[in-house]
């Protein structure tokens, strides 16, 4: 609730901020220097119709969007042993699969939408010296539930302004994947977040910042041959992001985003007793993004994107500590969006 109440605090000094700016946009006539008046042309009139492929995106009233995008993600990171207890390992993890996301708006404030993601692949490879294991997923995910309030738009207020609030139910039990069965997609707990998004789009080049506050809530993972269950403690993520918007032409943008997430620490809890602690990190990512517009809204989009994370320090029950580092990830993804 804390964290709800400070989020709409901050969308009330946006507001207040843009408020409070000089309006500029009227035309004055000129004058000549005996007083008389010159014509002056009327200005064009600007379309701020929203669109699917906007920085803030909200459907028009009574409009949905819907969009569907392939992705192809490949992770690796090391595990380097501080005492030598252990040995060093090395991991890899490939997946890919479908996102699928819905957004309807009842009237130009009040909005919602639904996204899951579908895995059709998912491997993770984990070298220890000569030995390597390796582990099977698939699966749809728990969706998320997004209620959205246009709260600013720029035919009304100069601004854009999202407040949104997320929420991933439980909808299934969470398996683990092992070296014999392929574990599933589920996260194995309720996620919760708020959003605000606050940017300026004109015909031609647009931007936006946002914050955003995650609780990932206590998760349970089954193992699916011994049916042991290992538990994760709930823990909260703080980002930022920023995005910049030029569109080269009246059929194609670029888009270029950056966010930095602070990811709170968490223990991992195992049937046997053990434990791991994992402490904060921080997430960097950095993308692009094509946009091209097929037709009268429909749209092409292809996207890229690069995440770095920082160096994780992880202690087990004995005190023995282990660093997770050099982590990194590339995403790659196509899809197709459409309004109507």
């Amino acid at each position: 609730m804390k964290k709800i109440i400070a989020l709409l605090a901050i969308s009330c000094i946006f507001r207040t901020f843009a408020q409070s700016l000089p309006d500029g946009m009227q035309a004055t006539p000129q004058e000549e220097k005996d007083g008389s008046t010159l014509p002056v042309t009327a200005p064009q009139q600007v379309d701020y119709s929203r669109k699917a492929i906007d920085l803030i995106a909200f459907p028009n009233a009574r409009e949905v969007i819907a969009g569907v995008k392939y992705f192809l993600s490949s992770t690796e990171y090391k595990l380097k042993d501080q005492s030598q207890n252990y040995s060093n390992t090395e991991t890899e993890i490939e997946y890919s699969g479908f996102d699928f996301e819905v957004a309807y708006a009842f009237d130009d404030y009040l909005g919602l939408s639904i996204e899951a993601k579908h895995v059709i692949s998912s491997k993770t490879k984990i070298t220890n010296g000569p030995e390597t294991i390796e582990y099977k997923s698939s699966g749809i995910g728990d969706p998320v539930f997004s209620a959205v309030y246009h709260a600013m738009d720029i035919s009304r207020d100069r601004y854009d302004m999202n407040l949104s609030l997320h929420v991933s139910p439980k909808m299934q039990d969470a398996k683990d994947a092992t070296t014999i069965k392929k574990g599933n997609n589920a996260k194995g707990g309720t996620d919760i977040g708020v959003e605000v998004e606050w940017g300026r789009r004109v015909p031609t080049f647009s931007w936006s910042v946002g914050l955003k506050l995650d609780n990932s809530g206590k998760a349970e993972f089954k193992d699916p041959e011994s049916g042991a269950i290992t538990t994760i403690d709930s823990y909260g993520t703080f980002g930022v992001s920023s995005k910049l918007q030029w569109a080269i032409s009246p059929k194609v943008a670029i888009d270029l985003n950056l966010t930095i997430e602070n990811m709170g620490d968490f223990d991992f809890k195992y049937a046997d007793g053990s434990t791991l602690n994992y402490d904060n990190a921080a997430m960097y990512a950095v993308g692009g993004t094509v946009k091209v517009t097929l037709q009268d809204k429909n749209y092409l989009t292809f996207d890229l994107m690069g995440v770095a994370v920082s160096d994780r320090n992880v202690t087990d029950e004995e005190n023995v500590t282990l660093i997770v580092t050099e982590r990194r990830e590339g995403i790659f993804t196509v899809g197709i969006i459409t309004q109507f």
